[in-house]
């Protein structure tokens, strides 16, 4: 399908080692993981991490916490085709809207997972700092 109708920039990689992915997330402009059970795919904070939106099946347990519709990517169900089109012309359109020019996301991928790791890095020090002091007197 991806050949008849010309989408040559579209590239399905298969397995691939591990210390390669650094270079596949640069190379991406998002990451689709239309899982059908997954409790938490290692790749979608990772391709976060990397500034990559996430187009991620609702049948992975990681999409409530980390992707958000629109802010840092979109929701679906790989089980429903129809969804699963209008999510991937969304994401398509989206992705290639320059920063400014109305809601894309080019201008802010790495936005919530960066917020979510600061708050988390926040909370683990705040943990660490009780611990040291000890007991409260």
């Amino acid at each position: 399908m991806v050949r008849t109708l010309g989408l040559d920039f579209v590239r399905f990689a298969g397995r691939v080692h591990y210390g390669d992915m650094p270079a596949y997330y640069a190379a991406c402009d998002a990451l689709v993981m239309p899982t059908l059970e997954d409790n938490w795919s290692l790749v979608v904070p990772e391709a976060m991490a990397a500034g990559k939106p996430v187009l991620c099946s609702v049948h992975n347990g990681c999409w409530p916490e980390l992707v958000h519709d629109g802010e840092n990517g979109w929701v679906f169900d790989p089980l429903d085709r129809d969804a699963t089109a209008r999510v991937l012309l969304t994401a398509s359109r989206s992705l290639r809207t320059p920063p400014g020019d109305g809601p894309g996301l080019a201008e802010n991928r790495r936005g919530l997972y960066a917020a979510k790791r600061r708050r988390g890095h926040l909370a683990a020090c705040e943990i660490a700092v009780r611990h040291r002091r000890g007991p409260a007197r």
